[in-house]
């Protein structure tokens, strides 16, 4: 067990590189573990950040902190589309074993160092950060974000150290946006897409990326060639790239990027329902090959959220189920640059609407995914 004696959510795992387990989550609890010599071993109110890290057998607890201001940390809330989105969030290690989180508070006091944005302008900011291995130093911490609702959902590092972050916004005022992609907010909730020095922590560019309408990126991976994908929801028209496998209008996209965010490369949509998601996104991975692999879940669970299905989603012949009720898991992998499916399949039972509490799952680089679901759960469990 991890946890104190209030509400404790797991939000994102991952394993470093001596495979030692590092947990992101989010706290209400006053007596959460903690390392006395961690960052923050006190709880700051509201709810905290928290992270945790175990070793390889999981029998001791190596590191562990606080991390937030007086108000709500890590809940995503006030920009919530799909069911449980509130525990998004992303916690990633480089070469050196240096721990990177990407999330969000509406703390005005929330800690920082080297910040690229010092102050908390809306109702909700998302914030950057890395901590030492063992999560007794804050390296760099910062809001990241405009005047409106921001939220960090992903981040992660290239091989030349180069740190990438994206999420969704509906602020206009996003930092060095200039040369970028999409210099501008084309409306509603758009996505974006940060690249930031490592020497210092500075900004070197921001694009945001999207439709006039609905739009959120909720995964990026770095390809061996430092291109940027990244992948999320759409209920607009984003225009696919020639020759890649999708259907156009529909409410799933994949994107891949130059490292420098200034081209987009390419481009599909996926899915049946036109400018309305299916499908709740979990994992997404760019493996040592360059295939891509995408899984989530849909179904209409969870009153007054965003009702998604999988009805009517392509699977392939050697799909391991073939048939849906309609709320299940899905899963599917493309080859490189998008051009066919290689596989897709639905999983899932038909006691219950099968769903996701929130947080992240995982694809490893061998393509192996590691994924939780709240599946087939019995009539009032």
């Amino acid at each position: 067990y991890l946890g104190g004696d209030f509400n404790d959510f797991p939000h994102s795992l991952i394993v470093d590189n001596n495979d030692n387990l590092i947990v992101l989550g989010s706290t209400f609890s006053r007596n959460f573990p903690v390392d006395t010599l961690g960052f923050d071993p006190s709880y700051n109110g509201g709810g905290d950040i928290i992270i945790s890290k175990f070793n390889f057998d999981g029998t001791q607890l190596l590191g562990s902190t606080y991390f937030g201001g007086s108000a709500n940390d890590g809940l995503s809330t006030p920009i919530r589309y799909n069911y449980a989105d509130d525990f998004r969030g992303d916690i990633h290690v480089d070469f050196n074993n240096s721990i990177f989180i990407a999330s969000c508070t509406r703390s005005f006091n929330f800690p920082l160092r080297d910040a690229i944005k010092s102050n908390l302008e809306g109702p909700l900011d998302g914030v950057l950060a890395n901590f030492s291995d063992d999560l007794r130093s804050l390296n760099w911490s910062t809001y990241f974000g405009g005047k409106a609702l921001d939220a960090a959902y992903s981040i992660k590092v290239d091989k030349d150290g180069y740190i990438f972050a994206a999420g969704g916004t509906n602020s206009d005022s996003l930092p060095n946006t200039d040369s970028s992609y999409m210099p501008q907010r084309a409306g509603a909730i758009d996505g974006f897409i940060a690249k930031i020095d490592p020497s210092d922590f500075s900004l070197l560019k921001c694009t945001y990326f999207g439709s006039p309408q609905y739009d959120q990126i909720y995964f990026i991976e770095i390809d061996r060639k430092r291109q940027v994908f990244v992948s999320g929801q759409t209920e607009g028209n984003l225009i696919r790239s020639a020759n890649t496998y999708g259907k156009n209008g529909t409410g799933q996209f994949i994107a891949k990027l130059t490292n420098d965010l200034d081209t987009l490369l390419l481009n599909t949509t996926f899915g049946d329902r036109l400018a309305n998601p299916e499908i709740s996104p979990t994992a997404f991975l760019v493996d040592n090959c360059d295939n891509i692999y995408f899984s989530g879940w849909g179904s209409d669970f969870g009153a007054g959220f965003h009702a998604g299905t999988t009805l009517n989603l392509e699977i392939t012949p050697d799909a391991i189920q073939s048939s849906t009720d309609g709320s299940d898991f899905y899963l599917l992998a493309l080859n490189k640059d998008m051009q066919s499916l290689l596989f897709a399949t639905y999983f899932g039972g038909t006691q219950s609407d099968d769903h996701v509490d929130g947080g992240t799952s995982r694809f490893d680089k061998r393509a192996v995914v590691y994924q939780s679901i709240c599946g087939s759960c019995p009539p009032g469990g």
